[in-house]
């Protein structure tokens, strides 16, 4: 893998889907662009990364691995 990867990420269909769902309606491309910001400061990313790498990779702190 490559460092700048992007294996996950939201798309403005995704939020046009939770938008039809929760008020009915789509979003013009001014909401969208008022919710950019709001969203991703939101997403708690390295909580979300700490906690699978607790739970699903093994750990020794005494085991140093080098970068890759």
């Amino acid at each position: 893998m490559i460092d700048d990867d992007v294996f996950y990420s939201l798309t403005v269909e995704d939020i046009q889907n939770v938008a039809k769902e929760e008020i009915g309606r789509r979003l013009t491309k001014d909401e969208i662009k008022q919710l950019i910001d709001p969203i991703s400061e939101s997403i708690p990313w390295y909580d979300i990364i700490e906690t699978a790498i607790k739970m699903h990779i093994a750990y020794d702190p005494d085991d140093q691995i080098d970068d890759e």
